[in-house]
């Protein structure tokens, strides 16, 4: 789950809203990694298959917790997914659906992976602000200065024609730029999750932007 498109969002944004319970099956196994790994919260588990690298096609169980820090937990060095902690759901996964008779999941290579849900939601609200919505903002902060407001992966950019500006001027418009855009971002807000972490609002000029990136977005987004 990486973005608001994958039908696993899809499907544990129901499970948030109390629309989606988990099966029984899936109850049980949410249960037992809370108690086997205490300090996290099971939000959904999803079953999908997927292919591999290798062009395989393999089961795949995805375990969602609501908060980036739970999904940490499950993770060593450099963000990948602990072997320990995939093994051992792995293997309570397939004594529960052997507990329950459930012989229509496939678990053969199957593949644990950890997820988190409010990352996610996060940027689907921010996805859900409108070019229209920015350029009201911009027109609201009524500063020469700012050459453009930008969405971007965490919020939102404002720029500066020069770097003589950027220096001078954004300490004095941080608060009120990210005041305004709190106020837009909350109209997607579904789950109050901007309330506990505002969006990013990030600062930066039209100078730097054609002098290092000459100009072009594609390069500036995967600076």
């Amino acid at each position: 789950m990486v973005d608001p498109s994958d039908p696993d969002y899809a499907e544990t944004k129901l499970v948030k809203h109390g629309e989606r319970v988990l099966t029984p099956l899936f109850k049980e196994l949410a249960d037992w990694i809370a108690g086997a790994y205490p300090g996290v919260a099971v939000l959904n588990i999803y079953y999908d298959k997927v292919a591999s690298t290798a062009k395989l096609v393999l089961p795949r169980l995805d375990v969602i917790f609501e908060w980036e820090d739970e999904k940490k937990l499950f993770c060593v060095d450099y963000g990948n997914f602990d072997p320990l902690k995939q093994a051992a759901i792995a293997t309570k996964f397939k004594e529960l659906l052997k507990h329950h008779r459930e012989q229509s999941l496939d678990t053969n290579r199957l593949l644990v992976v950890f997820s988190a849900f409010e990352p996610v939601a996060r940027l689907e609200a921010i996805w859900r602000v409108q070019p229209d919505q920015l350029a009201q903002l911009q027109s609201k902060m009524n500063n020469p200065a700012i050459w453009q407001i930008r969405g971007d992966f965490g919020g939102i950019g404002v720029f500066f024609y020069t770097d003589a500006q950027l220096k001078s001027l954004q300490g004095a418009l941080k608060a009120e730029c990210s005041d305004a855009y709190a106020e837009i971002i909350s109209m997607y807000d579904e789950f109050g999750y901007f309330q506990r972490k505002p969006a990013q609002v990030t600062f930066d000029s039209k100078e730097n932007f054609d002098k290092n990136y000459h100009g072009n977005w594609f390069y500036y987004d995967r600076r």
